[in-house]
């Protein structure tokens, strides 16, 4: 459990990531603002009093889209998924994110692809589905779309075919992106291709030398083809990486 006082710093950092992924630029410090009555009160465990200042904010701002993504993404953070929903969809729907613009399809992709996210962590595919494949009509070369609709398939065992198309799209376009080639080494664990799987995610663990969720999934692909020493040494690296990493640990101590 995070202490509270760092948990705002994270939240704020989230706030600032996602406007400057969506809009190019940081909400400025008015706008953070007028959203701290709100973490306050979401922080002392106020949620619905915290939701009615969200909204009195949004208003306040003749429905800024910005603050709305802020809010969802903040919720969401939180563990409050499906508080979370409404605020991406008012983003989605708000004045600006009607413009039939270049600008604005992007936007909303990334909007569409963040709501596609928050379904399937609420483990709601088909909704999940509709939102990613709106991201996808909105902006066709999105890896980031890709990659996160073919692994929800992969890491829920579904539509593994389905997986391993995605995902090679999403690498396909950024060949460079260690996340998105794990993604495509995971599909092809599900599918059982184990042989594919270890040079895939070795290339990525190139990538990324310092995820210990790609290290762990590494070990995961050596165990499959039997190299029990390969396998240690990659759930030793994930645990140095990150010692709370619980399913490296609960391998390695399988292993030994």
């Amino acid at each position: 459990m995070i202490k509270l006082c760092c948990k705002k710093i994270i939240l704020l950092v989230i706030i600032c990531s996602l406007a400057a992924a969506v809009h190019g630029c940081s909400p400025g410090l008015r706008d953070t603002d007028k959203i701290r009555p709100g973490m306050k009160l979401l922080a002392e465990g106020r949620k619905t009093q915290a939701l009615k200042s969200f909204d009195a904010a949004i208003d306040e701002s003749n429905n800024d889209s910005e603050l709305c993504i802020a809010i969802g993404e903040l919720l969401f953070a939180e563990g409050y998924k499906s508080e979370s929903i409404p605020y991406i969809k008012r983003a989605i729907n708000s004045p600006m994110g009607k413009t039939d613009g270049a600008e604005y399809r992007l936007r909303n992709a990334v909007l569409y692809t963040t709501l596609g996210d928050v379904y399937y962590g609420l483990r709601d595919v088909k909704d999940a589905e509709n939102a990613y494949r709106q991201a996808i009509c909105l902006n066709k070369d999105s890896a980031g779309t890709y990659n996160n609709w073919g692994y929800m398939y992969a890491d829920l065992g579904l539509k593994l075919d389905d997986a391993l198309r995605l995902t090679s799209r999403a690498v396909e376009l950024e060949p460079g992106n260690g996340m998105y080639m794990d993604s495509l080494g995971w599909a092809y664990f599900k599918l059982r291709d184990h042989r594919k799987v270890v040079d895939i995610l070795a290339a990525a663990v190139k990538l990324m030398p310092s995820s210990t969720d790609i290290r762990y999934h590494l070990g995961m692909a050596y165990e499959s083809v039997g190299n029990k020493k390969s396998a240690s040494v990659e759930y030793t690296k994930a645990l140095a990486i990150a010692p709370s990493n619980a399913y490296a640990r609960a391998r390695l101590s399988a292993l030994r």
